[in-house]
C-alpha cells in the first residue's frame, strides 16, 4: 500500500507540473456574479453540496446571503443579524446554524433550512465568531469573549446542534482566538490563539474529551491570528499567517516542518487530501494554490488572480468548486467569484 501511494502522489505531481508548464492555472474563473448592496468585507462560505446552496456571510450588511452553487442565482437573504461570521449547515436535521457577534453582544442563530426562519438563538459574549463541528458528537464549538467583552481570556462554547442548547464551555488563556480545525480520529481540536501582547501566535492543542488544554505551540513567524488546514492523514497542520507565509506543523510532535510563501492577510485555507493541494485565499487579490508532494514538501501551482479583500473562500470539492466573495471596489459591486477546480 506505501508503495501504491508513493507512485499515486507522484504521479499527480508530475500532471500538475506538466498542467502548469502548460499554462493551465489550478483555478479557472467560470463565473462572476454581482452581490449589489453589499459594501464592505465578507467573512466565512459554507456549502450545502446536497442542496447545491453556498452561504456567504456579508458581515458588515448584517446578512447571510445565500446562493446557487451551479448556476450562481440569488436564492435568499437571511437578514435582522448584527454581524455573521460563520455558518454550519446540518442536512441529517435541515438546520442552519450561524455565528452573530460584535463588540455589544454574542450569539447563535439557528435557522430552519427550508424556509430560513430562525427557530433558537443562544445568547453568548461578545465576538462570537469561529466554529468548529464534530460530527460524532453533533456538538458545535464556538469562540466568544476575549478583548471585546472586556476580558483577558476567551471562552470555547460547546453547542449541542440536535437540542440546540449549550453544553458545557472551555476557558481559553488569550484574548484573541482565530480559526480552528478538529480531528476526526481523535479528541484534538487546534486553535489559533495569538497571546495577549501580541507578540506571538500559539497553537493550543486541546482535548474536546478533557475540555482543556492539553499543548501550546509556539509559531514565531506570526503574531496574529489567521487561518488553519489540516491534512489528518500525514498528521500536517498548516498554519496561514497574515504575514504572508504557511508554517507546516507536525500534529504529533508540535515541530515546524517547512514553510512556503503566500500573500498576505489569508483568512480562509482548505486542504483537499484527494488532489494533495492547500488553498489559501489572500487579501492581496490572490488565491495561491500549492501541491503536496509529500508530507513535507510542497510546490506552488499558481497564484490565481481575485481581487483585493478577498480573504475567504470555499473549496467544494463535490462539484470541483472554489468560491470566493469580493467586496465593492469603488463602482464595481461586490461579486462572488466561482471558479472550476483543473
Amino acid at each position: 500500500m506505501k508503495s501504491l501511494r508513493t507512485i499515486t502522489v507522484v504521479t499527480i505531481a508530475i500532471l500538475a507540473a506538466q498542467a502548469l508548464a502548460a499554462g493551465n492555472p489550478p483555478l479557472k474563473l467560470i463565473q462572476r456574479v454581482q452581490m449589489p448592496g453589499i459594501k464592505k468585507s465578507f467573512d466565512h462560505l459554507t456549502a450545502d453540496p446536497k442542496g447545491d446552496r453556498l452561504f456567504v456571510a456579508a458581515e458588515w450588511h448584517s446578512s447571510v446571503e445565500v446562493y446557487d452553487m451551479k448556476t450562481g442565482k440569488f436564492l435568499h437573504s437571511i437578514a435582522g443579524m448584527r454581524r455573521p461570521h460563520a455558518v454550519l449547515y446540518r442536512e441529517d436535521i435541515d438546520r442552519i446554524y450561524i455565528t452573530d457577534g460584535d463588540d455589544d453582544g454574542g450569539m447563535v442563530r439557528i435557522y430552519d433550512g427550508k424556509t430560513y426562519e430562525q427557530v433558537k438563538k443562544i445568547d453568548l459574549l461578545p465576538d462570537t465568531d469561529s466554529i468548529g463541528y464534530d460530527p460524532r458528537t453533533k456538538y458545535l464549538y464556538v469562540t466568544n469573549g476575549g478583548e471585546d467583552a472586556k476580558l483577558s481570556y476567551s471562552f470555547l462554547t460547546i453547542i449541542d446542534t440536535t437540542s440546540g442548547d449549550k453544553a458545557g464551555e472551555i476557558k481559553v488563556d488569550s484574548d484573541t482566538i482565530g480559526g480552528m480545525r478538529l480531528e476526526a480520529s481523535t479528541s484534538r481540536l487546534y486553535l489559533d490563539e495569538p497571546d495577549k501582547k501580541r507578540a506571538q501566535k500559539t497553537i493550543g492543542v486541546i482535548d474536546r474529551d478533557r475540555r482543556n488544554t492539553v499543548y501550546s505551540w509556539q509559531v514565531p513567524q506570526s503574531k496574529r491570528e489567521g487561518a488553519l488546514a489540516l491534512d489528518e492523514g500525514n498528521h500536517r497542520l498548516f498554519v496561514g499567517t497574515i504575514e504572508g507565509v504557511v508554517v507546516v506543523l507536525n500534529t504529533e510532535t508540535g515541530k515546524e516542518v517547512t514553510q512556503f510563501p503566500i500573500g498576505r492577510g489569508t483568512d480562509d485555507m482548505a486542504y483537499d487530501p484527494q488532489s494533495k493541494r492547500v488553498y489559501a485565499a489572500c487579501d492581496d487579490g490572490s488565491i495561491y494554490v500549492y501541491l503536496q508532494t509529500d508530507a513535507d514538501h510542497y510546490k506552488l501551482l499558481g497564484k490565481v488572480p481575485s481581487a483585493p479583500g478577498a480573504r475567504t473562500g470555499r473549496l467544494v470539492p463535490e462539484i470541483s468548486r472554489y468560491f470566493t466573495a469580493v467586496p465593492a471596489q469603488g463602482n464595481t459591486p461586490a461579486e462572488l467569484l466561482i471558479y472550476e477546480v483543473q
